[in-house]
């Protein structure tokens, strides 16, 4: 006799059933795109351009951008003699780099000891791009790494407004809306570009997840019979 199937050889099925029917209505009935919002001027905007407009049917304005930074590294460039100087290029050469997340105080050769608290500016937490030193050598800040970066999406509706903060892999969710900031103005800080989304199978997919789980957890715990 065919033995039947028990309740978690179900579960497991019916998630795997429910995953896919929410996967082929977001396929079906999703939409998403790019945003690219100002933050010097902020402007309203209230859907996904494209070849067909798609409505959010509320405003999304971007506002309180920030974003703060690694400790810089610092390139230390000499000045080259005369006789090693070569015509359109530069009179300088690199020779050592310095971190400045490593060590309070640098022994720059020549130069002797140097703190690096003479680069930051107390105040604002800025780094300076360049310090001179003797006999025309200086010390180059590279480009800093972003540690991390967010923004407040300030959501009306007609009704209600509210702000949401969202920064790296910490959306904002709004009306089955998701929105992902992605990257950034470098240059000018002037605007951020988001990731809009819209998944109407979204909530089935989880439910589908949670339910092979608990199917899968269910049969952890079934008995096996033993052959006589």
């Amino acid at each position: 006799m065919q033995a039947v199937p028990t309740v978690g050889f179900l579960f497991v099925h019916l998630g795997i059933v429910v995953i896919l029917v929410g996967a082929f209505s977001g396929y079906l009935f999703g939409n998403k795109g790019m945003l690219q919002l100002q933050l010097l001027h902020p402007v309203s905007v209230s859907g996904l351009e494209g070849e067909e407009a798609v409505p959010f049917g509320f405003e999304v304005t971007a506002k309180d951008f920030a974003v703060e930074f690694y400790p810089p590294v610092y390139h230390l460039y000499r000045q080259l003699p005369p006789e090693q100087i070569v015509p359109g290029q530069m009179p300088f050469l690199k020779v050592r780099e310095f971190d400045a997340a490593g060590k309070t105080v640098w022994n720059l050769d020549g130069f002797g000891p140097f703190t690096i608290s003479n680069l930051r500016n107390e105040a604002t937490g800025g780094w300076a791009p360049r310090r001179m030193l003797d006999s025309g050598s200086f010390l180059h800040r590279a480009s800093q790494t972003p540690a991390h970066y967010g923004v407040t999406l300030q959501i009306s509706d007609g009704e209600k407004e509210i702000e949401h903060p969202v920064s790296v892999n910490h959306p904002a969710d709004y009306k089955g809306w998701r929105f992902y900031l992605m990257s950034y103005d470098q240059r000018e800080r002037s605007f951020v570009v988001l990731s809009a989304r819209h998944d109407p199978g979204r909530g089935s997919v989880i439910a589908g997840f949670w339910t092979v789980i608990v199917g899968m957890f269910i049969l952890c715990f079934r008995k096996t019979g033993v052959a006589a």
